[in-house]
């Protein structure tokens, strides 16, 4: 399943040129991560709970520049999912350029104790495509 995510790029994003720094390509792509998080397992980002999600690895490849005032959408799909961690891939465009890609890591750990958790159900589901 792909889930879409749109966003405008602003004057906090970019240079004096208007082009966009390369940090914002991985704040957009947390904020649609970050959007499917709260839409399929809302409890975990809104009560700050006990199973959080943490980054493992991350990395991008850019292509192209995002410039002030562009709309861009952030396409993000799972690529593997298992019970302890999952690997999504995310690619940023702007009209029908690609700006880049992201391939992404996670798992989900207990705040409290810092263990590796299982990724709740519901997530899991909606990052497989299944209907929750």
């Amino acid at each position: 399943m792909v889930f879409e995510h749109r966003e405008r790029v602003y004057y906090s994003d970019t240079d004096a040129e208007g082009i966009a720094y390369h940090k914002a390509y991985f704040d957009w792509a947390e904020h649609a991560r970050s959007e499917i998080l709260l839409r399929y397992n809302p409890e975990t980002v809104k009560t700050g709970g006990a199973v959080v999600p943490v980054i493992t690895h991350i990395e991008i490849s850019y292509y192209n520049p995002a410039h002030l005032d562009d709309e861009i959408v952030v396409r993000s799909e799972a690529a593997e999912t298992k019970r302890f961690s999952a690997c999504v891939k995310q690619e940023i465009f702007s009209g029908d350029s690609l700006l880049a890609s992201l391939d992404v890591k996670f798992a989900f750990i207990n705040s409290q104790t810092m263990r590796p958790e299982l990724i709740p159900d519901r997530f899991l589901a909606a990052l497989k495509g299944e209907s929750v």
